[in-house]
């Protein structure tokens, strides 16, 4: 958690500010997801560092978001709790509109990463960097990035 706070991520939930992102918050966001893919090795079919703020130099929130892939044999509620135990707090569920949404606090009300858990390959399967990576491979993105800077 202290390499992401480092990284300038977090935000307050009634706050909002776009900053471009960073190669800091880019790590920042690829060690949270290699922590959380151990937590839940066995438990899950991926986990993925999605969104705005995975890719510079793209405007985001202050905020990494990660996606975790459910199985259809996983079990949520195992999953859920290894999540709990890892310090997230399950927020909601938002369906179609991003899965279940658990949050990482630095401080009650100051967020700095989401996690949607969502099944495999379902429609809730958010649409956004990582589903990009794999359809366009990095170089793809990337130049596509550029063009909105």
């Amino acid at each position: 958690m202290e390499g992401l706070t480092d990284a300038g991520l977090g935000l307050d939930y009634e706050a909002l500010r776009l900053e471009r992102t960073n190669q800091q918050w880019i790590d920042a966001g690829t060690r949270l997801r290699e922590e959380t893919a151990r937590q839940l090795d066995g438990l899950v079919a991926s986990v993925e560092q999605i969104g705005s703020s995975s890719v510079a130099p793209l405007l985001a929130k202050p905020i990494i978001d990660l996606a975790v892939e459910l199985r259809d044999d996983d079990d949520f509620a195992i999953v859920g709790d290894c999540l709990e135990e890892a310090g997230w707090i399950y927020r909601s569920d938002a369906g179609a509109d991003g899965g279940r949404v658990f949050v990482l606090e630095t401080r009650p009300w100051h967020r700095f990463a989401h996690i949607h858990v969502v099944e495999y390959e379902s429609e809730q399967w958010p649409t956004t960097c990582a589903c990009e990576r794999r359809r366009f491979g990095e170089e793809g993105l990337f130049s596509r990035a550029d063009d909105v800077s």
